[in-house]
Parts: structure tokens; C-alpha cells; sequence
């Protein structure tokens, strides 16, 4: 059953129900903008038997409905994602795949593609300088053949580019099996050459905390933020696992967490008051390193986690 963006932002909202599984830091195209900055020569997977726990931990929770994969482009990790892949649809999951297209119509590609619901394929002006426009189009074609729902994301900039490539590919019904994303420049990676941090406002709550990254080497945390995810960030955000019973107890660990839940529920701006108009993400961090000033606020937001776990 494919998965629209739409839909995919409604199960991220639903805490614990889906996960991303960040599978290498490897990515062949060394985009400009990176967030992460992923370089062709960046470690992948080295532990195989910690990778395949790992995986298995994924496929045997209960609680995540959704499984999305990236990177770096985890097409640079063929033996790993073709395990998981296989892996996590056999468990039940639904994947979403998250690319640039470098990998064109390799026929490698297409059993992994069957068994996903949605492909996230990237372009921009900075993929675009990177990954010909002949190597996009047999990529997103082969998606479309392959059956999975296209969500094309691109900075807002470039957004009319992503439209054109679409049309080139599939004439003008492209809309039947494929949508375009907008999305602000990250100003994470390489990203922050290009991007101002993002501004906050005061009652903003974090969707995205509740919905943990497993990175390929055992550490897992909270949120998808790119920072967080390549080892910055407050260490309250971070847990360690080498087996799918570690990963569960990380995991369960996360969602007990008493402050990102009202991370979550409420958002930082509430839990200290005052903290600034800056990034969600640095109100977020200040909460986690020097708490809400007040032990006795913890305590109940601890008792709060509690009654709503018993709902």
C-alpha cells in the first residue's frame, strides 16, 4: 500500500509507530548541500552480525508500523539494504526509501523496490550538478515500475525543476503516481554553508522526537536531527545497542523519557520559558543539558509519561 507524504506525516506524529534506519554514511554523490555530509569514502557497515541484530530488533518491535532507510543513500549499501529490505517487508513493515536515483535502472535495485511502499527521490540544483539528468529519469522510472508511490523532495528554490523532470519522465499524468515536496535547506553538514538555522516560535511542539534513527553502528536516538544523528547534541538524546534486545530497551528507554516526551507534547519553548527565539532544535538542547529549572516540574512531568503510557 503506498504511503504519501501526507500520510507518512501522520504516522510520524503517532509516537513509537515508525523509526528510520540510517544504513551507512556513504553516498556516491557528495552533494554540496549535504546534511550530513556524506562522502563516497564514508564509513558503512562494518559489523555485520551487530547490523543483521539490529535489523531483526526493527522487525520484531511490535510498536513501529513504518520503517524509513537513508543515509547517506543507502543504494551505496547494497548487501545491507537488500537485508533489510527483505528483512522488515517479511516482518510486515511499511519502508520508505530515501535516494538520490544514482543507482539509474540497475536491475539490482528492483527486488528492493518491490518490496517498498515509497521512494523519498531527491533533486535540487546541487543533486542536479551531481547526478545527470538521464540517471534521475531511469531511476524514477524504474520506482514507477517497480510499483512504489514517488515523493519527489526538493528545496523550495527548486521545486519547478523537480516538476519539469517529472513531466520529461511520465508526461503530463505524472501526478497519478508522484508528488512534490517543499522543504527549507537544512543547515546541517555541509548544509550550514548554504542555510540559516531555522527560527522557532514559542509554542512549538517537536514532531519528530518521538520517532527514533538506528544508525547502522548501534547508536540510536531520539530524532532524526542531522546533527544529533553524526554525534552532536546533548548525549540524553543518545542510546547504545548491539542486539535487538539492547535496541528494544534503547528504544523503550526514549519514549520513557519524561522530557522528550513534553518535547513532544508541549514543546521546549514551555518546558523554559524565556529560552529565546532560536531553532526548535537548540531550545530542545538547552532544555535536555540544564533541565526545567525545577526538580518538582520533572517529577510530574515523569507522573504525566506515566498516566499517558496507562491511557
Amino acid at each position: 500500500m503506498a504511503l504519501t507524504s501526507s500520510d507518512i506525516a501522520r504516522i510520524r506524529a503517532d509516537r513509537g509507530s515508525s523509526a528510520l534506519l540510517f544504513l551507512t554514511d556513504r553516498c556516491p554523490v557528495e552533494c554540496a548541500h549535504c546534511s550530513v555530509g556524506s562522502l563516497r569514502s564514508g564509513p558503512g557497515i562494518s559489523d555485520w552480525p551487530r547490523f543483521t541484530s539490529l535489523v531483526a530488533g526493527l522487525a520484531a518491535h511490535r510498536r513501529i508500523l513504518v520503517v524509513a532507510i537513508s543515509g547517506g543513500d543507502p543504494f551505496a549499501e547494497r548487501r545491507g539494504l537488500s537485508h533489510a529490505v527483505r528483512e522488515l517487508s517479511a516482518a510486515g513493515k511499511q519502508l520508505v526509501l530515501h535516494t538520490s536515483g544514482f543507482f539509474g535502472a540497475a536491475q539490482w535495485a528492483e527486488p528492493v523496490l518491490r518490496r517498498t511502499e515509497t521512494v523519498v527521490l531527491s533533486t535540487d540544483r546541487h543533486h542536479r550538478a551531481r547526478v545527470p539528468d538521464q540517471v534521475w529519469l531511469a531511476a524514477a522510472r524504474l520506482i514507477r515500475a517497480c510499483g512504489a508511490w514517488l515523493v519527489v523532495q526538493s528545496i523550495e528554490e527548486d521545486a519547478d525543476q523537480a516538476a519539469e523532470l517529472l513531466h520529461r519522465a511520465f508526461g503530463r499524468g505524472w501526478a497519478d503516481w508522484a508528488e512534490i515536496v517543499r522543504q527549507p535547506g537544512l543547515a546541517h553538514g555541509r548544509g550550514a554553508d548554504w542555510y540559516q538555522p531555522a527560527r522557532a516560535s514559542s509554542g512549538e511542539r517537536c514532531a519528530l522526537v518521538g520517532t527514533p534513527v538506528v544508525r547502522y553502528d548501534g547508536t540510536v536516538t531520539a530524532c532524526c536531527n542531522e546533527t544529533v544523528i553524526m554525534g552532536g547534541g546533548p548525549d540524553r538524546l543518545r542510546r547504545k545497542a548491539a542486539t535487538a534486545e539492547e535496541l528494544h530497551s534503547a528504544l523503550d528507554s526514549l519514549d520513557d523519557d519524561p522530557l522528550l516526551w513534553a518535547v513532544g507534547a508541549t514543546g521546549p519553548a514551555a518546558l523554559r520559558p524565556g529560552a529565546g527565539p532560536d531553532g526548535i532544535c537548540a531550545q530542545c538542547w538547552r532544555v535536555l543539558e540544564h533541565g526545567t529549572g525545577s526538580p518538582a516540574f520533572t517529577k510530574a512531568l515523569r507522573g504525566l509519561r506515566e498516566g499517558a503510557h496507562d491511557v
